[in-house]
């Protein structure tokens, strides 16, 4: 399991998006799943898995109104370090 497992941050994405909105990861993990070789330099083959991460942003629509937009996003993949 990586540090970066459930740590929530708050967003800042200019005037619109009001304090409060955050994202915050799943449990992220990290496997050696082989090697491979990149340009014949020798290379691990890891595979990430962010969890199931969880956003919720706070919109200004203006005139003291705000919406609030929940969601969420698990995303996987491999990386040759």
């Amino acid at each position: 399991m990586h540090p970066a497992s459930f740590v929530e941050a708050q967003m800042h994405f200019g005037n619109e998006i009001r304090p409060g909105s955050t994202f915050r990861n799943g449990q992220v993990t990290l496997e050696l799943v082989g090697v491979s070789t990149v340009e014949k330099a020798v290379c691990a083959m890891v595979e990430y898995d962010a969890g199931e991460s969880s956003l919720r942003m706070i919109i200004d629509l203006g005139d003291g109104e705000t919406s609030v937009i929940e969601g969420g996003s698990q995303y996987r993949g491999c990386i040759s370090i």
